[in-house]
């Protein structure tokens, strides 16, 4: 079995690469790094509410599709994966661009999930099936691409650490955000269609324009250089020998 291993080394010269990254790019950064985490703390707070009070479908139908995506996510990132690491490096960057266009596919998918059954006369479950196990896949588009753009953005170790710090605060506030606003929102509006499309909408909004103003702001100076590696499967099977995967999985 042969797989691509992945070593860095800096897409221009060394004190470029190396150079002290200003906060404006790290702000852009932060930006980058809230991407989509929105989407997933509104999608798994309220959608579930969202399907039955609001559209009327039947909740074992939607227990049946949450169950189904879960299996599904153990597929698209794996796949995802593989996909962006072998796409196309350009001069404005390998991930910048992935952060951009994920931004504007997750935002579609989005919309598509939440009033995609309100538009649609029939098939209001199908459309929930289609678009919430899309959603995997165009989730990860946007977030292993912002996931990827740290170590390429700086081979400095002290930068990384600072960028590291944005990433976490990123997280943090991008969570946080919604666990407060929506149910803010929702509860003024007595949970109502009305309610939900403003928190939608809003939630559509900063994906699209911290996916925009985040890859737009970033550069990309260190590039990988891809070596051929062969490993055995008794390799592959071997990392299951290590207490933190086993943890991982079990967290899982």
């Amino acid at each position: 079995m042969t797989t691509e291993t992945q070593a860095f080394q800096p897409a221009a010269p060394h004190d470029i690469a190396q150079e002290k990254i200003k906060f404006g790019e790290k702000f852009a950064y932060f930006f980058a790094a809230m991407n989509p985490l929105q989407v997933l703390a509104l999608v798994t707070s309220f959608l579930l509410i969202f399907y039955t009070d609001i559209v009327g479908l039947n909740p074992i139908h939607v227990g049946t599709l949450f169950l189904l995506a879960r299996i599904a996510d153990g597929l698209s990132d794996p796949i995802m994966g593989y996909v962006i690491d072998h796409m196309p490096r350009t001069k404005f960057g390998k991930y910048r661009s992935l952060v951009i266009g994920g931004a504007i596919l997750i935002t579609i998918n989005f919309l598509l999930l939440w009033f995609g059954r309100l538009w649609a006369p029939s098939g209001k479950l199908a459309v929930a099936y289609i678009t919430y196990l899309l959603l995997g896949f165009t989730f990860d588009v946007a977030d292993i691409a912002k996931n990827s753009l740290l170590p390429v953005m700086t081979a400095n170790p002290k930068e990384r650490s600072s960028l590291g710090v944005f990433y976490g605060l990123a997280s943090v506030v991008s969570g946080l955000s919604i666990a407060i606003a929506a149910p803010i929102i929702l509860g003024a509006g007595n949970s109502s269609l009305e309610a939900y499309t403003t928190v939608i909408l809003i939630v559509a909004g900063s994906v699209l324009l911290f996916g925009i103003v985040g890859g737009l702001g970033v550069r990309e100076r260190v590039i990988p250089v891809e070596e051929q590696t062969k490993h055995s499967i008794q390799e592959y099977l071997n990392l299951f020998n290590h207490m933190p995967v086993i943890a991982n999985l079990g967290f899982g």
